[in-house]
């Protein structure tokens, strides 16, 4: 028996876990009989108790990724192996960029407090150790972190609490477990090479994603580059208040039809303000974009339409740190899901609360959403054939030089900061109704 374990009279270690799923837990207690140590009837190396006393002592220090484990050889050897199922089978140059990000020890460094941090719901994990010597003396170390390794540990002893960040305690405690022991493979890191994918993923994804772009819609882009800049760009299935299958398909059962990717992309164009967006979603099936020609024939008279509105364009003009998103979905601007949303919100304003003039102009609407990050709030608003113009939600105490209360409004999903309301603006931005 050696110096670090001389004295230790048992080990006990419970696992325990709840969450989404059937709870679940572990104990194991360790024994030590004529210097040797056992638990569930098979003998445990000495060594390895050893191991576990001498990383409860290990003093707070700078980490590096080698302590957990991470060398350039690592990096090279586990890349092919977690390569993300979207990669595997997309471009050369995007599965490339991957590679090329996974071994690249200097962004590793950079991400990796994500990759040992953060916090989820669902999930919640609890382990404790608690070593107990013959003279009475105990020690315990426990943790409910979520996270891999499940750092930092909290150690207790008779005469000192502290915490240890170490990797080296949870693998020590790891290596004297069975192998499915409840939490094991958490603090044991054999997800670490995929949990670090992950982030690398995460850090990479706007350039992914515009690669992903530009090697299927290579064609289409280099027709818009002499005039729009690529702001933001993916080629996904997404569900917003104007993109996906409108609410009544799930009642009629056809909402499969609207299963399908778009190109989900934010443009800037060199002949408008910069605070001015265009948001597009056009379909993307069987490797194929649709509507594209038909995007730009009538984009220029959508934008056109919205900065014919006096108050409007002074907005935009005057507001440099809001953004003014013109939506273009599908083959229009306010899209099949947003005509039936925004009839069904003004619904709860009584059954003659949508006017022949709104009614009458929805088909030829212009979608546009108002937003600013400091503070976050947005509005939405229907610019109709006529020039007036449609608030239909206030995310916010303001918009513009108009609070709620200067309209009719109704609390949307039980929040006090979120309206929708039915009032018209007029062209000179003059409450004509509200």
């Amino acid at each position: 028996m050696s110096a670090q374990t001389e004295g230790i009279s048992s080990l006990k270690v419970v696992s325990k876990w709840e969450g989404l799923g059937t709870p679940a837990s572990d104990k194991l207690t360790i024994k030590q009989k004529k210097g040797k140590f056992y638990g569930n009837r098979r003998l445990i190396k000495t060594e390895l108790i050893e191991a576990v006393i001498r990383a409860l002592d290990v003093p707070e220090e700078q980490l590096s990724l080698k302590d957990f484990g991470i060398t350039q050889d690592w990096l090279n050897l586990n890349a092919e192996k977690v390569l993300p199922n979207r990669v595997h089978s997309s471009f050369e140059n995007e599965k490339a960029l991957f590679l090329k990000s996974f071994r690249d020890i200097k962004l590793v460094e950079r991400v990796f407090p994500k990759v040992i941090g953060g916090w989820w719901t669902d999930d919640y994990p609890y382990f404790e150790i608690e070593i107990t010597y013959i003279k009475g003396k105990k020690i315990k170390a426990y943790s409910s972190e979520q996270t891999i390794f499940m750092l930092p540990w909290k150690i207790v002893s008779e005469d000192n609490t502290y915490y240890n960040s170490n990797p080296r305690l949870s693998f020590a405690i790891a290596n004297i477990l069975p192998e499915k022991f409840i939490n094991k493979g958490r603090i044991d890191g054999r997800s670490l090479a995929n949990r670090l994918a992950e982030k690398i993923s995460d850090e990479i994804r706007e350039e992914m994603l515009y690669l992903e772009t530009r090697n299927r819609l290579g064609p289409e882009l280099d027709r818009l580059k002499d005039r729009y800049t690529l702001q933001k760009t993916a080629i996904n299935l997404i569900h917003s208040i104007d993109v996906g299958p409108p609410t009544n398909s799930y009642q009629t059962g056809d909402y499969k039809k609207w299963s399908y990717s778009s190109w989900n992309a934010e443009l800037t164009r060199n002949d408008l303000p910069s605070n001015v967006m265009i948001g597009l979603s056009l379909p993307y099936k069987q490797n194929r974009l649709e509507n594209f020609d038909l995007f730009l024939e009538k984009i220029d008279e959508l934008v056109e339409h919205v900065l014919s509105v006096p108050w409007l364009n002074e907005q935009i003009t005057d507001n440099p740190d809001k953004e003014f998103e013109i939506r273009f979905v599908e083959d229009r601007s306010l899209s099949k899901k947003a005509h039936e949303g925004f009839l069904e919100d003004l619904g709860v304003f009584g059954p003659n609360a949508v006017s022949e003039e709104i009614l009458n102009g929805l088909e030829r609407a212009v979608f546009v959403q108002v937003s600013e990050k400091f503070p976050s709030r947005w509005s939405r608003w229907l610019i109709l054939p006529n020039k007036n113009a449609v608030l239909w939600q206030i995310r916010g105490e303001s918009v513009f030089k108009w609070k709620p209360s200067d309209f009719d409004t109704r609390n949307l999903y039980d929040t006090n900061d979120w309206y929708q309301t039915k009032a018209i603006i007029a062209p000179d931005g003059i409450i004509v109704s509200k």
